[in-house]
């Protein structure tokens, strides 16, 4: 198996990991702490959000640099590590602090007394665990921008393992308190493991440490236009959550968080694979035509198995919901499936995402992230939700769907191909029919629930599945473009 192959695979397993532990701890924290405090979960994670500022457009430049440094040794990459961890520290000063006090301000507007003061401390430790996180991943991209994505995979996978295993313990004794302490155990691991690992194996090197005016000047150019991106998207979650708590409460939100966190962490499985492109085009030294061939078969791989995933969680939404809630609720799956199909059009638009990551053109990617909260608070200004909170849950779904597919239309202009051969014509039948399916599934079940026709349901999704596989070559595609 090639390098981008092993990458790629590694990546996946992480994805995998990463759902498994966060399905877990949800349906730990559920059960043990219930839907309401699921939903000031949700309320914490929108304001804790913005703590990914400090490393995001950081973390994409080291990967860019480690890249391009390549054979330049140790002693460059040390120095490229230097100028972020400068960067980021500075940050992570400046952001916990108006995250601590703007986040009080935020949670005692958007939640009643009696969670209050619990939830204040929760912030604090929330806050610490992802400042330390930031600095983790610092770290992280070292590994990435020199290909070493399988060892990323093994010591953030054991992270997730070790979040879940203690989240299980520790949220029976404090609630929402022990996954916070949960939280900062990882970000501590993760962090101390992975500075070992680089040091151990020299590469990065304790008297390489230098702050090179360039380098900082570099990854802070870089880093500024991802940070606008991560700003933008981020006022895209507190926004809806906040108009969500106002039409549908703390069981209606707490319902959008199990449903987008679900998805987004399968989600990550597909993007993950998608993140090898950006050391991938960053040094890629071949003809344009030759890139765009390449990037042509792997968006529609991408697409291909993104179209798996979602697929997967419509025919099973019925399931989740009885492992979660012990019942099968239309309101739930309703969120699932309106999250679902926004992040699906998202993920199918990855690979152009981090094509223009390993280019450093980064206007369409702004452009996209404007779209998603532009039309976000147009529609939840326009539209009644509080006459039907249900209609709450589809919004963020067409944000993600208008703004994704501006993104992919850009790129097919960048790499000089039409929309029809990068989606072509099977694909977008499979889309009509995830669509259409979910469609009709919530608007039947309002009058035949129960579980024969759910079974009769997932049965037509997984024969929509094996038509896909077989059809579209999934596994000689993916043997191809990865060389197996």
């Amino acid at each position: 198996m090639s390098r981008l192959g092993r990458n790629a695979r590694s990546l996946l397993i992480q994805g995998i990991v990463s759902a498994l532990s966060q399905l877990f701890v949800y349906k730990v924290l559920i059960t043990r702490a219930g839907t309401a405090n699921m939903g000031a979960w949700a309320v914490i994670m929108a304001v804790t959000g913005f703590a990914g500022i400090a490393g995001a457009g950081i973390s994409a430049g080291v990967v860019r640099e480690i890249s391009i440094a390549g054979v330049k040794g140790s002693l460059q990459k040390s120095q490229v590590v230097t100028a972020a961890l400068c960067l980021t520290l500075v940050y992570n000063f400046v952001l916990f602090w108006l995250l601590y006090y703007g986040g009080t301000a935020y949670i005692q507007h958007t939640l009643s007394g009696a969670y209050f003061a619990d939830l204040q401390s929760v912030l604090l430790l929330t806050l610490v665990s992802l400042m330390i996180g930031s600095i983790g991943n610092v770290f992280l991209s070292v590994l990435d921008g020199s290909n070493l994505f399988a060892k990323r995979a093994l010591i953030v996978s054991i992270g997730y393992l070790f979040y879940a295993i203690s989240s299980g313990f520790l949220i029976s004794s404090y609630g929402l308190r022990g996954l916070s302490y949960s939280l900062c155990a990882q970000s501590i691991f993760i962090l101390i493991t992975t500075l070992v690992y680089l040091l151990y194996h020299r590469i990065l090197l304790l008297n390489g440490i230098a702050l090179v005016r360039s380098q900082v000047k570099t990854l802070f150019g870089y880093g500024t236009s991802l940070q606008l991106i991560n700003v933008i998207m981020l006022f895209f979650d507190p926004i809806t959550k906040y108009f969500i708590t106002q039409s549908a409460g703390l069981t209606g939100v707490g319902y959008y968080e199990m449903a987008n966190r679900l998805v987004m962490q399968v989600r990550n499985m597909v993007v993950g694979t998608s993140q090898v492109l950006v050391p991938r085009v960053a040094t890629f030294n071949k003809t344009a035509a030759e890139l765009s061939d390449f990037l042509v078969q792997f968006f529609k791989l991408n697409m291909n198995i993104a179209l798996l995933v979602a697929l997967t969680i419509s025919g099973f939404s019925w399931v989740v919901s009885i492992f979660w809630l012990n019942k099968v609720d239309n309101l739930f799956i309703l969120a699932l499936m309106s999250s679902n199909i926004g992040w699906f059009v998202n993920t199918m638009s990855a690979p152009a995402y981090y094509y223009y990551l390993g280019k450093g053109r980064l206007n369409a990617n702004i452009v996209q992230h404007i779209f998603f909260a532009l039309i976000t608070v147009v529609l939840f200004m326009i539209v009644p939700v509080n006459a039907d909170s249900s209609i709450s849950f589809v919004i963020p779904a067409i944000a993600l769907i208008v703004g994704s597919m501006y993104l992919v239309w850009v790129f097919s202009r960048s790499i000089k191909v039409s929309m029809t051969e990068l989606i072509d014509h099977r694909l977008q039948l499979v889309t009509g029919i995830l669509i259409l399916s979910a469609i009709i599934y919530l608007l039947v079940f309002s009058y035949l629930p129960g579980l024969v026709y759910s079974i009769l349901f997932t049965a037509f999704v997984v024969s929509v599945m094996i038509f896909l596989v077989i059809k579209q070559k999934l596994v000689v595609t993916a043997r191809s473009i990865f060389k197996v």
